[in-house]
């Protein structure tokens, strides 16, 4: 059975459709799995009915990431519905609601910073809470413009993206940002994962810096952005 590391963290999993099987090709490791999964029948007609017109290889991935959602918690990692850049050795996160422009804002980055930001990932972003830090990491989910790379970076802030006319950035406290991350993880099931998923969340704020970013659709916002976590343009 084929093994992938995601998040520094090895997963055992037998694609079912070729889709599925180049999405995570990048991520083949010839490593020993820490968890191997299985998708059950159920779990892809669930994806049936949540999309109808999809591929079966879309709708297997789209199963896999629930299920690593899912999983991750118990190993100190997170699946985050966020887009994000690295620049100088370091990752920049950005959490909205869909629809809010957290792909045009990375992409901003990149073209603002050029040669110096890249995209991370472009929709489903992992994370890996540690006593010394956050870790992201890009993973195989990239959202429909396919955005991301293979990559990692220590997190050095993690912004909630605002629409605005005009571009500012300002400190945002945990207290004030842990209710959008909880809408940007999957909501566990059990009473238990729940527990672990809020401590995860709560490790994860009080090691980054969280800022409110007010983002016209420019790369004014990108600079704003950067230069309040310290950086220089």
């Amino acid at each position: 059975m084929p093994v992938y590391r995601l998040a520094d963290l090895n997963i055992a999993y037998e694609p079912q459709y070729d889709d599925t099987a180049a999405l995570l090709t990048p991520f083949e490791t010839a490593g020993e799995a820490h968890l191997t999964l299985h998708l059950s029948p159920s779990a892809m007609q669930e994806e049936l009915s949540r999309l109808p017109a999809a591929t079966n290889g879309v709708r297997e991935a789209a199963a896999l990431l629930r299920a690593v959602s899912a999983q991750l918690p118990a190993f100190d990692r997170l699946v985050l519905h966020a887009a994000s850049v690295t620049m100088d050795g370091h990752a920049y996160t950005f959490v909205a609601p869909s629809g809010t422009g957290k792909t045009t804002h990375v992409r901003l980055w990149k073209q603002r910073f050029a040669g110096r930001a890249e995209i991370l990932n472009g929709d489903r972003l992992l994370v890996h809470i540690r006593k010394d830090g956050v870790m992201a990491f890009g993973g195989p989910w990239r959202g429909k413009e396919g955005l991301g790379q293979n990559a990692f970076a220590p997190l050095k802030g993690l912004f909630l993206l605002t629409r605005s006319d005009m571009a500012r950035c300002e400190p945002l406290s945990p207290s004030e940002m842990l209710p959008h991350l909880l809408r940007a993880v999957r909501y566990p099931k059990s009473e238990k994962e729940r527990l672990q998923t809020l401590s995860l969340l709560e490790q994860l704020i009080s090691l980054v810096p969280c800022y409110r970013l007010y983002a016209p659709l420019s790369m004014s916002a990108a600079e704003a952005a950067f230069t309040q976590t310290g950086g220089i343009l």
